[in-house]
């Protein structure tokens, strides 16, 4: 089984399997050539921001998250020359996130 373990986004590689939270920038629902549907978005924490993808993507809900922190879990790769984040797993930060890492 894989681990994961929050980094901060200044310091992702690919291969890094990441967990964490991070605020949610300009997410869209776009669609392959074939009409697969996915989330194209930018995550970001204090050290700086990432292009993100979560493929498969059928949750309009997500695009209500802009601007919002979400706890993401995938892996970094590269696309093109350039660090991206492949999302496997993402939802909004709720209440009790936000207070335990406050208590940190």
């Amino acid at each position: 089984m894989q681990k994961y373990d929050y980094i901060p986004v200044k310091t992702m590689k690919a291969d890094d399997a990441v967990e964490g939270f991070f605020l949610l920038k300009d997410p869209a629902l776009k669609a392959t050539q074939s009409g697969k549907k996915y989330l194209q978005a930018v995550l970001a924490d204090a050290t700086g921001q990432i292009d993100s993808v979560f493929w498969d993507c059928e949750e309009e809900s997500l695009l209500r998250c802009a601007g919002r922190p979400v706890k993401v879990r995938g892996n970094i790769t590269e696309y093109n020359g350039k660090r991206q984040f492949t999302i496997s797993l993402i939802r909004e930060a709720n209440d009790q996130d936000i207070a335990r890492s406050e208590e940190r």
